[in-house]
């Protein structure tokens, strides 16, 4: 544990060394507004001479209104600010040297001239796909093939993304468990409710999606598929605005959804929310086959389920920004989802001794999943000045499942010799607690160089009741070898650092360090520390960014990652697939860990990467 905090002080202490290192460059800074102290974008300001108003720098506002000369040298200067429709401002004299090198303008405030222009119009194209030094952007706002479709519907037209929607998962590049983000914030919902939900996300109120397949060190380092983020339109209009969808359909199941979304700004204040529901009916099959020999000869096992299910989906948004000054927000969101799916599942089983029919076995299962989920967030932005920004986070998020099952089995020799039947219930609830606390810093530390860093903690807990009953004559009995109540808590605790530069016009390099120090136990009411670890990991990576023209570009790139095994990977319940068939918990499991290589060519608008990755201790399920 000394060496675990020995190495978090490391990084902190690079961190707070890298913060005090910014703050002795020469610097003028300030906020543009509009008579009403509304913050202006895209303002013209300019740094002139103040002996003869020669021009010595030029840039415009944020959407902040903010504005940011580095690097200047000792001298006298002059600032002049212009916005189109408005008049221009000048303001007062500037004097940098060893005593003032640090100077802020405050607020500039330009008027509405009074002759404007009868109209201009502004238009720019960006690509559909973009290659970035660490992530593949996919600018969906205003692209004709997705108009009308939904968030799932871009993921699957993105390059190596695979949507199941049978199955209900998510890949990229082949690699399952992959972290999906709504600006930024991680969505902690199961990866079946987050299928439904971005299937009720229209394309219309989508900005741009991130595929990052080799998350930076900013980016928790839990799983080795990366994470893709969904980037939402935010409007600057004022006054109210939105948009709402219905469509149906109908295959061997009937299927529709509906929802709206609005964002109302007035003044220091933006309001903003959206509900979807979503219903799906279909119908799967499935077999398995597995052989093995005994001493009585070869036994063959083949399995076969025809499941007829439906699921509903709601789910909800309601957030609100408020801007307290031109430098701070304060921001607020709740979100949460009801996902109820269930199923009539007639399952069957034959067994074969030596190539001749020996049993067979029927079942009808019926089954219900029933997710409930909670979200709530507190966010605090502060901008000291242009590119260094300080942002804090804090969630909770809550999750129930409930899932009963009821199982009838029929035993037959042969094919029709009835022998005996069983009625089981299984039945399965869990209640899920996260809190997560986060703080980012960015800066720049000297022209063309960018240093982020933060720290973040997550602390989870929960339960999972598991109970199997058998009926006998006297009525229903416990199994207790299949029942328990499992107890689970994981707390993780991250510091990281991130520096990025470009070496030239045509280069760019990023790297960065993170380290997590991970505390989980795992038992039950009856059986303490089933699991109980502690450990900690470093986890750097590294990008190279070359552009050889303006058609073909080179990217490489190196992460580490983890993956650490789940409750349903390490509790030692069974939950049955068929008579035949199911999958039980290891609690012998051990993190595994993944290094990753991917070299990416860019060629106009086609790509070509090459991806290896070598994991230890590859967890993965399989039937039993």
């Amino acid at each position: 544990m000394r060496i675990d905090l020995f190495r978090s002080g490391l990084i902190l202490l690079g961190i707070f060394c890298s913060i005090s290192a910014a703050r002795g460059q020469s610097s003028i800074h300030g906020v543009i507004a509009d008579e009403r102290d509304k913050p202006l974008q895209n303002a013209n300001i300019l740094l002139l001479r103040y002996s003869d108003s020669t021009l010595v720098k030029g840039t415009v506002s944020t959407s902040a209104g903010i504005y940011l000369f580095e690097n200047v040298k000792n001298g006298k200067y002059l600032l002049s600010a212009s916005h189109i429709g408005m008049d221009r401002v000048y303001g007062g004299l500037i004097d940098i040297n060893a005593a003032n090198m640090d100077v802020n303008q405050g607020v500039l405030r330009l008027k509405v001239s009074p002759e404007q222009l009868q109209h201009i119009t502004i238009t720019a194209k960006k690509p559909m796909f973009e290659q970035k030094i660490d992530r593949m952007v996919i600018n969906v706002k205003n692209s004709i093939t997705d108009a009308g479709g939904t968030a799932l519907d871009v993921l699957e037209k993105s390059p190596g993304v695979t949507v199941n929607r049978q199955n209900n998962t998510i890949s990229v590049n082949g690699k399952n468990g992959v972290v999906v983000m709504i600006n930024e914030k991680i969505s902690y919902m199961p990866v079946e409710a987050l299928v439904e939900l971005l299937n009720g996300i229209s394309a219309g109120n989508i900005e741009k999606i991130e595929i990052i397949t080799t998350p930076p060190a900013k980016y928790d380092a839990e799983g080795n598929a990366g994470y893709i983020n969904i980037v939402m339109i935010s409007n600057p209009n004022t006054g109210m605005n939105g948009s709402y969808f219905l469509t149906g359909g109908y295959g061997k199941k009937p299927l529709g959804s509906a929802g709206l979304n609005f964002n109302y700004r007035h003044a220091r204040t933006n309001l903003f929310g959206n509900y979807g529901y979503d219903y799906s009916g279909y119908v799967q099959g499935g077999s398995g086959y597995t052989s093995l020999t005994k001493s009585a000869g070869l036994v063959e096992n083949r399995t076969f389920s025809s499941r007829d299910a439906s699921r509903q989906v709601h789910n909800a948004r309601l957030g609100i920004d408020y801007q307290v000054d031109s430098s701070t927000v304060l921001g607020a969101l709740v979100s949460g989802y009801i996902n109820h799916w269930k199923m009539t599942a007639n399952n069957g089983a034959a067994v074969n001794l030596n190539g001749v029919l020996d049993s067979t076995i029927r079942t009808v299962d019926n089954e219900t999943n029933l997710w409930h989920n909670l979200m709530t967030n507190l966010n605090f932005q502060h901008t000291f000045h242009p590119g260094q920004i300080l942002y804090l986070d804090a969630n909770y998020i809550y999750y129930r499942d409930s899932n009963p099952n009821d199982y009838y089995n029929q035993y037959y020799k042969g094919t029709s010799d009835f022998v005996y039947d069983e009625h089981i219930q299984s039945g399965k609830n869990t209640p899920i607690h996260f809190y997560v606390f986060s703080a980012d810093y960015v800066t720049t530390v000297a022209k063309k160089i960018k240093l982020e860093s933060g720290a973040k903690l997550s602390l989870s807990n929960f339960t999972n009741d598991i109970s199997l009953l058998r009926l006998h004559p006297g009525g229903w009995i416990t199994d207790s070898s299949l029942s328990a109540n499992y107890l689970l808590k994981e707390n993780i605790l991250a510091a990281y650092t991130t520096l990025s530069f470009d070496i030239d016009a045509k280069t760019s390099l990023k790297g960065g360090l993170r380290y997590e120090h991970t505390g989980s136990n795992l038992g039950t009411t009856r059986v303490a520390n089933i699991v109980d670890r502690k450990y900690g990991q470093l986890f750097p990576t590294f990008y190279i960014s070359r552009k050889i023209d303006d058609n073909n570009s080179l990217n490489f790139s190196y992460s580490r990652r983890i993956t650490r095994p789940t409750f349903n990977d390490l509790a030692p319940f069974t939950i049955f697939f068929d008579p035949k068939t199911f999958f039980t918990g290891n609690p012998a499991l051990q993190p595994a860990i993944a290094n990753s290589l991917q070299a990416s060519y860019i060629h106009k608008q086609f790509i070509v990467s090459l991806s290896y990755t070598y994991e230890e201790n590859t967890i993965e399920n399989f039937q039993t």
